[in-house]
């Protein structure tokens, strides 16, 4: 019969007890088994060898020799020779313990019995750190609900790419990143969990160092409207840059403007942190209040938005706003008409001439400017730089 090995762990508790106090225990496939001390394992009981041959003695034969044995004074009974016994044969020596090739086999069994249990404790681990990694993971995300889930799919047999697949089309992924579902529905490029997470995180550290409140603009709905309308954080911060500036930097007058154009004190960092607002459209703006706070701090007045927004256009910066306005404060008594003769100088042109290079409006207020000289040079008392209005240049 052949030997067949079993582990004692796979029988019964009762079983067990049997088998390790040297009992027999009958499996459900009808083979006895035994425990074997020396392998660990469980083995098939080998039956019992057959007796050895033995002949019967024979029966006395009437014929056999007798002897006479004395049973009383007188008297003797005849009573048969005994017969004699046959030799017993020689049963050769069996062999103690079990055959070379039973002691390979539970060899066999038992290393492989230690590989499932290192496989089972390797694969046990791996479960483990996986579970580690990805609860970490769920603990960033802020999706901690969902640990009992993934350790079920770990159990289940699951790969961490499977399980992050899996968790994306859970109703707590999806409110936890509603900014990614949308990205896909308007065809903009994917973003993972983990980018979505950093942004938000990039984007309160931004906030936080311009001195914007705590609260204003960095909620999660916050950075789903600026993630949804694929505001990048490098574009991000230069809004946070210019919102900071216009709460906390911008000069009174630069404010004052924003405020006569419809934006006031609280409406000024949401403007700039607004995301359906296009980015050039909020650096005009910005370069358009500097200028028209340049004009009122000159003392020249006051400019109106699309004013402003045109001397940005063609380039003017606040510097140069700042000189050129301080320029025709200067020159102002040109502009307005003395006599009849004369006609009023108007804004427009005053800027053209100043900030726009407009030759015929240079050349207009330099015909002034000689012949305002000359008038007062007779006996005025206003009399123009001889050399033009500073800032104008001369013309021909």
């Amino acid at each position: 019969m052949a030997v067949i090995t079993r582990t004692i762990a796979s029988f019964d508790l009762k079983s067990r007890q049997t088998l390790t106090q040297g009992g027999t225990v009958l499996g459900g496939n009808g083979i006895t088994y035994k425990f074997d001390p020396l392998t660990g394992m469980v083995v098939n009981a080998r039956p019992a060898a057959p007796a050895p041959y033995r002949p019967a003695a024979p029966a006395p034969s009437p014929y056999a020799p007798s002897m006479q044995v004395p049973v009383g004074p007188g008297q003797i009974i005849d009573q048969p020779a005994p017969a004699a016994q046959p030799t017993q044969p020689v049963q050769p020596t069996q062999p103690s313990g079990p055959s070379p090739a039973d002691a390979a086999a539970a060899a066999q069994a038992t290393r492989d019995a230690q590989f499932a249990q290192q496989k089972e404790e390797d694969e046990a681990k791996q479960r483990r750190d996986s579970y580690a990694r990805l609860n970490s993971t769920l603990s960033d995300y802020g999706l901690g609900s969902l640990g009992t889930l993934v350790q079920q799919w770990l159990i289940e047999g699951l790969s961490e790419a499977e399980i992050v697949q899996r968790m994306r089309d859970t109703d707590q992924f999806k409110t936890r990143f509603p900014g990614i579902g949308e990205r896909t529905k308007k065809g903009m490029s994917p973003i993972s969990p983990g980018e979505y997470v950093a942004y938000e995180r990039n984007a309160r550290q931004m906030f936080r160092a311009a001195g914007l409140p705590e609260g204003f603009y960095d909620t999660n709905e916050d950075f789903t409207k600026f993630i949804s309308n694929d505001l990048s954080i490098a574009e991000l911060g230069d809004r946070v840059t210019l919102a900071a500036n216009a709460a906390f930097k911008m000069p009174k007058e630069d404010r004052d403007a924003l405020t006569k154009w419809g934006m006031g004190a609280g409406d000024l960092t949401a403007f700039w942190l607004n995301p359906d607002t296009a980015q050039p459209l909020l650096e005009r703006k910005y370069a358009a209040a500097q200028l028209a706070g340049a004009s009122k701090r000159s003392q020249y007045g006051d400019l109106t938005e699309q004013t402003a927004s045109d001397l940005v256009q063609v380039g003017v910066t606040a510097a140069e706003a700042t000189q050129g306005f301080g320029n025709l404060v200067q020159s102002k008594e040109l502009f307005g008409a003395l006599d009849t003769g004369e006609d009023g100088i108007d804004q427009s042109a005053q800027l053209d001439a100043t900030f726009r290079g407009n030759a015929a409006a240079q050349r207009r207020i330099e015909n002034r400017s000689r012949r305002r000289t000359a008038q007062f040079q007779a006996g005025g008392s206003f009399a123009a730089n001889q050399g033009g209005i500073s800032g104008l240049g001369d013309t021909q």
